[in-house]
């Protein structure tokens, strides 16, 4: 699921002075004009066009701003996660065409407001809210206001820390619940009958009918329900003390263990597993810039345990004893959210867990012949290039090194490290050393998979030697870097892996003496990590390419680290370069590479088609070298790493980026045309990227066309495919051809663009016709051969749709005064007619030099007032939340000054005054004479 998100941002006021600078001055007439966007059904809306990708998991909301959101119900749910580090009065409401409920979740708490289509609460620190319903895309707008003087007691009022101060209008019989982020005392005074529960529902304090002062102790994740019974003659006051010491966090209240309740009717627990892994009881945080976390971990009972430098802490807390492994999980989440309303916070993630994408164990064997996994990826060849070189270090990051004849050589045993930094995880007796040895993962009833040993055999076994089996280089250095132990491994540990492997501090007494130059992880889970992002980011800029394996869920599941930002993620194929039955695909492939097929026999060779490579024999006494057939994407990212360093061997200069691009650049396109989310870019061929680093041409022509499927949507009508050739030779291309989809009419024309360069051929023009034709959508695809390297297919896809008729609302844009809020000028305008405004001074019109604003609404109530009660819509420049004052002088002109006007019963941000009360005034009645 892709979200796409639009965040209100003022236009630059750089901008708008220059286009002020730009009329000249004297005294000229004043022009201003623009054009207003009719929206006839939202609630919040943006001037920003387009969309931009969500990158982090959780959106950031600040008071006076709004966003949208964008997503998909897959399952009957999805679910948005926000976070504001003020206190907020949040408004969110799905979109009328949205099949869903909608319910917001406090974190703190893990508890569910009341459902509906909207739905206000009160919130600090992140919170998630929760959409419920038929499967489908849906749209979401959320927006904050600050919270100013008394609110009322209803619902959830979001996280406290010391300092706080809320004041609350209470009724008989109301109720609202609040959290403790840190440790603290809370002070509570009322002058009514007041109960205070817990989230059990156990009685924890009262107050009687004459009211008084009681004090609360809240440790971390502590959460109250506050119930007013009687009248109340003035706000109940909460006051947020300092506590004496920090103490332990509280339990949080156990959720049922199914995602399958969602209580449309009223209060509702959200029944959700977690299903992420990660140590319970650890987070990773990170301060902002020139900031100190020491007070915030202290008020949460935390101390950091380790760190990862220049990226994050390791805080530890304490769980209560008792909780089972589910109620852990959910109090590490409740915690990390604790961390979050901390404006000194730039982040907070659990340690996930990785473990290695490994698969399933074969009949021992040995020998070359057996590898069918190099001829598919053309070894044979590139090793007429180069067979290595033992300058090259490969770093595998996995679970360690085991004693093996056909890796000993290549093993750079004086630079690995153990980075495992949990002594029961690393099962070797410590924590964090120098010895990098595989003690084995297994619990006596699963076997251990001595995963980084098979890794390792696939970049660098000994090869040309007689015995065993082949790497891909023959010639390499490999450093272990133990990460993955009994309980797999944590972003903590990995990420500090990385920064040694790049020669960067770490958790290591001190740098290897050489860096790596490749960094394999055949390891991964759900999702991300801004702590290894950071590490993964600054390994990259250190000159260090890094590989990762896509997954093996056979889901388009982000995995991570493979889905970072400068990591090139390795997806599987099998022994016929087809998508391998359990690999993962999506957005974030960059490759394929062989990891096998383990369940068939395809070549008759007597074994299952999986990829042959070195291990140990638990079963025996030692731990005897063997080699055995294993299946994954853990096996197909080391094919993809070896590459690499056969490529650095031919070329030692070669940058990550360059290396990632000649990997891409010279695989084979499999799949769709172009890069898919199945194989990325296409299978890697290791010649030709070998080749292409000692940068020599490929030996063939090969078409490519760029992009594999053209959206016409409703009203684009022209659009062009780019064609090249991706391999050596001049490239012939012939004529293009359009063959629509079923019974769909002809509806593209192409048109050829010739070129000079080793294609005679640069583009393809693509122009659709509507005319004629019913509402609805159709299809085609554009096949464009050539007589020596293939043929490209693009699919099309076009829709027709009659846009209904315009509503008929009478609009009234007004030119303000922005000091005394009297209207200046007025222009009439209407959806079903004009939208577009100017005012400009005149005979009839003086404009003084000074500060105004533009403004726009309707008038249902007939007042000659816009923005009153009654009235629908309203708009403002540059957005209804964000108003920004217009300096004009004598010869001022601006225009595109475009906005937005749309259903608003809100007005974000704006000033004490603004509106005045009664809205603002009309000059004339619609279609009236100009009165100005």
């Amino acid at each position: 699921m892709q979200i796409h998100v639009v965040q209100t941002a003022a236009l630059s006021l750089v901008l708008l002075l220059a286009a002020c600078s730009s009329g000249g001055g004297g005294g000229g007439s004043t022009t201003v004009s623009g054009e207003v966007q009719f929206v006839p059904d939202a609630l919040f809306t943006s001037s920003t066009s387009g969309a931009i990708d969500s990158t982090r998991e959780t959106l950031a909301l600040a008071p006076g701003r709004s966003v949208r959101v964008r997503g998909r119900l897959e399952d009957g749910r999805d679910a948005q996660r926000l976070r504001s580090s003020q206190r907020v009065s949040v408004v969110a409401r799905l979109d009328a065409a949205s099949a869903a409920s909608l319910a917001h979740v406090d974190l703190l708490s893990l508890v569910v407001g009341q459902a509906g289509r909207e739905v206000r609460f009160l919130a600090r620190g992140p919170f998630e809210l929760v959409v419920h319903g038929r499967d489908g895309e849906y749209g979401l707008d959320v927006g904050a206001l600050p919270v100013t003087g008394p609110v009322e007691l209803d619902g959830h009022l979001g996280a406290f820390l010391v300092g706080d101060e809320l004041a609350l209008l209470a009724h008989d019989a109301t109720r609202g619940r609040l959290s403790c982020a840190e440790t603290l005392d809370l002070a509570i005074a009322s002058s009514g009958e007041l109960i205070v529960l817990d989230l059990d529902g156990r009685e924890v304090a009262r107050l009687g009918p004459a009211g008084g002062e009681l004090r609360l102790e809240g440790a971390p994740l502590a959460s109250f329900e506050l119930v007013a019974r009687g009248p109340h003659a003035t706000p109940i006051q909460i006051r947020a003390l300092a506590a004496a010491s920090p103490r332990p966090c509280a339990r949080v209240r156990p959720l049922a263990a199914e995602r399958a309740a969602f209580n449309l009717g009223g209060d509702a627990v959200l029944a959700t597993a977690v299903t992420e892994e990660f140590v319970a009881g650890e987070l990773l945080v990170r301060a902002r810039p020139g900031l100190d976390l020491a007070g915030d971990i202290a008020r949460r009972a935390g101390r950091v345990t380790l760190q990862v430098p220049e990226t994050s802490d390791l805080v530890a807390v304490d769980l209560p004893a008792g909780l089972d492994a589910q109620e852990a999980a959910r109090t590490t989440l409740a915690l990390i959210a604790a961390f979050e309303t901390s404006e000194r916070v730039e982040w907070a993630e659990p340690n996930r867990i990785r473990r290695g994408f490994g698969g399933t164990r074969e009949p021992d064997d040995s020998l070359y012949p057996l590898q069918w996994h190099y001829q598919l990826m053309r070894l044979p060849q590139a090793w007429n290039l180069t067979i290595g070189d033992a300058g090259v270090i490969v770093a595998v990051i996995d679970t360690g090194s085991r004693p093996h004849p056909d890796l000993d050589a290549n093993t750079n045993l004086l630079e690995d490290f153990d980075f495992i930094s949990s002594a029961t995880n690393a099962g070797d007796g410590n924590g964090i050393d120098s010895d990098s040895t595989d003690v084995g993962d297994g619990n006596g009833l699963t076997p251990s998979s001595f995963h980084g040993t098979h890794v390792a055999g696939t970049i660098g076994a000994v090869s040309d030697n007689g015995s065993g089996v082949a790497g891909v280089n023959w010639v390499v250095e490999i450093m272990h870097l133990r990460v993955l132990g009994k309980q797999g491994g944590t972003d903590a540990d990995i990420s500090n892996a990385i920064r040694y492997a790049a020669g960067l501090s770490s958790s290591a007494p001190a740098p290897p003496a050489r860096r790596a130059s490749v960094i394999n992880m055949s390891l991964g889970g759900p999702g991300s990590s801004s702590t290894t992002q950071n590490a993964v980011t600054a390994a990259r800029n250190a000159g260090v390419v890094i590989f990762a394996a896509a997954g093996n869920q056979n889901s388009s599941q982000r995995s991570f680290p493979a889905s970072f930002a400068g990591v090139v993620s390795v997806s599987a194929v099998d022994l016929n370069a087809e998508k391998a039955p359990y690999s993962n695909f999506g957005s974030t492939v960059d490759l394929a590479a062989p990891g096998g097929d383990s369940s068939v026999d395809l070549n008759g060779d007597g074994f299952g088609d999986g990829v042959l490579s070195t291990l140990v024999d638990e079963n025996e006494v030692g731990l005897p070298p063997i080699f055995v057939f294993y299946q994954g994407t853990s096996m197909a990212c080391p094919h993809a790493a070896g590459v690499a360093a056969l490529m650095l061997s031919a070329n030692p200069v070669l940058t990550p980026a360059q290396i990632e691009g000649f990997l891409q650049s010279t695989a084979l396109d499999l799949g769709a045309v172009g890069r898919d989310d199945v194989f990325g870019h296409g299978l890697i061929q290791a010649d030709l990227a070998v080749a292409a680093a000692l940068g020599s041409t490929s030996p063939t022509p090969q078409i490519l066309a760029s992009p594999s499927a053209l959206e016409f949507g409703s009203e684009t009508t022209q659009l062009t495919i780019g064609v090249q050739n991706s391999g050596g030779g001049t490239l012939d291309v012939g004529t293009p051809t359009f063959t629509p989809n079923g019974a769909d009419p002809v509806f593209a024309t192409l048109q050829a663009v010739p070129s000079g360069g080793t294609s005679d051929v640069s583009a393809v023009t693509v122009t659709v016709d509507r005319s004629g034709l019913a509402d609805g959508s159709y299809s085609g695809v554009v096949d464009i051969p050539s007589t020596n390297g293939g043929t490209a297919a693009v699919a099309v896809a076009m829709d027709v749709f009659t846009p209904p008729t315009p509503l008929d609302v009478p609009l009234f844009l007004l030119l303000i005064d922005a000091v005394t809020l009297d209207t200046l000028a007025q222009a009439d305008l209407n959806p079903n007619s004009v939208l577009a405004w100017t005012i400009q001074s005149g005979p009839s019109l003086a404009i003084p030099s000074g500060d105004y604003m533009v403004v726009c609404g309707s008038d249902e109530e007939n007042d000659l007032d816009i923005f009153d009660v009654g009235d629908v819509y309203r708009g403002a420049w540059p957005t209804l939340e964000e108003i920004e004052v217009l300096s004009l002088a004598g010869g001022t002109t601006l225009s595109a000054l475009d906005f937005v006007v749309a259903p608003s019963q809100q007005t974000l941000n704006i000033h004490p005054g603004f509106p005045p009360p009664g809205g603002f005034r009309l000059l004339r009645p619609p279609g009236g004479p100009v009165s100005n």
